[in-house]
């Protein structure tokens, strides 16, 4: 995405936060703070000139950091540190890559294996729809047709990077005995890696590869037992990856791998974790994120050795009420939470949580 289009976006993020103002979403204080943040970090000449969007995020993050605390406890801040997923995923691959014996080696290179994962997980959120991946080879496939017919069909494995960022779905294919990771991007170009070691490690280094989703957890989560957590939807379809990579491992004879990745836990669900709730004029309460905690001055000491006796449970709570709305769009049902929220004030978990007074 190019600077000026960043620019529009950022003038509409501008525009859509007058409108919550205007329509008494959000109150004077939090505006001014989302204004000021827009303008002078995000709209910054420096966050623009950055050559990624992971760029951007680990400066924007490190900006944004020390204004969450008050003055006085700025100075004794750790340094705050984005990691992306994709690329410390990168990372174990090259080591993978080099390790005969690891997981992610014998799924990419065990032709049986590899044709039974490929089978096993056609379809499932995160890996990919190969009927339809076919025609990411097709040239004459252009523009908008192309977008909606591969939309969310995913990809093999890998994801290829043009010049600009650009991500482009792959298809695994033969050649003269040798297999290829193929895929035609927006420009007409053709990205084709060999399914080697050599060839997956000289993608990631050069950066016109990126892992895909189930690769990702294949490496982090089902090889090296990590728990990850996430939202709702991956609660969903990680346990699905899991026990469809252990029915590929366990008919191709890998009984002990199959053991070791079902005994990973992957149902590990986290909402928008809420340590501290704003509290209005009004009496009202609702969940504090940046914008509120900002205005309000800042995290105190005090506040910090509240948050430290939270758990991670309670921290939850609200943002599964947040999640609740979601679902109770899909039901019809009433998604109303206000007086949820300011019957919390006296709830026992909403006493634990800091207060920001706006």
């Amino acid at each position: 995405m190019g600077k000026a289009s960043q620019m529009v976006i950022g003038v509409n993020l501008l525009d859509d936060t007058e409108k919550l103002f205007q329509e008494r979403i959000i109150g004077k204080k939090e505006r001014n703070i989302v204004v000021s943040l827009l303008n002078n970090e995000y709209l910054s000449k420096k966050v623009l000139g950055q050559k990624s969007y992971s760029d951007q995020a680990v400066l924007l993050n490190q900006k944004i950091w020390p204004k969450l605390f008050a003055e006085d406890i700025r100075p004794r801040l750790p340094k705050l540190v984005y990691l992306e997923m994709e690329q410390v995923v990168s990372e174990l691959l090259q080591r993978d890559l080099r390790n005969p014996e690891s997981l992610f080696y014998h799924v990419l290179f065990n032709e049986d294996l590899r044709n039974r994962v490929m089978d096993n997980l056609f379809g499932v959120y995160g890996c990919w729809d190969t009927e339809l991946l076919s025609h990411c080879l097709n040239p004459d496939l252009k523009g908008r047709t192309r977008d909606e017919l591969l939309a969310q069909r995913g990809t093999c494995f890998f994801w290829a990077v043009d010049l600009k960022g650009r991500h482009t779905r792959l298809m695994l294919t033969q050649e003269s005995g040798q297999t290829y990771l193929k895929g035609i991007d927006h420009n007409g170009m053709m990205h084709r890696v060999p399914l080697t070691p050599e060839g997956i490690c000289h993608g990631l280094n050069a950066k016109g590869l990126l892992p895909s989703l189930y690769t990702s957890f294949l490496v982090v989560a089902l090889a090296r037992g990590i728990k990850c957590f996430g939202g709702f939807w991956q609660a969903d379809y990680l346990p699905c990856m899991q026990q469809k990579t252990v029915d590929a491992l366990a008919e191709c004879g890998y009984e002990k791998w199959a053991r070791k990745v079902i005994s990973v836990p992957t149902e590990n669900y986290v909402t928008g974790m809420t340590v501290a709730l704003a509290e209005y004029e009004d009496k009202t309460i609702r969940p504090a994120g940046c914008a509120e905690i900002i205005a309000g001055g800042g995290l105190l000491e005090s506040d910090m050795a509240k948050i430290r006796e939270i758990t991670v449970e309670d921290a939850n709570f609200f943002g599964q009420m947040e999640i609740y709305r979601d679902f109770c769009r899909e039901a019809g049902a009433k998604a109303d939470l206000g007086d949820f929220y300011n019957k919390a004030r006296s709830d026992l978990i909403a006493q634990k949580m800091v207060r920001i007074r706006l």
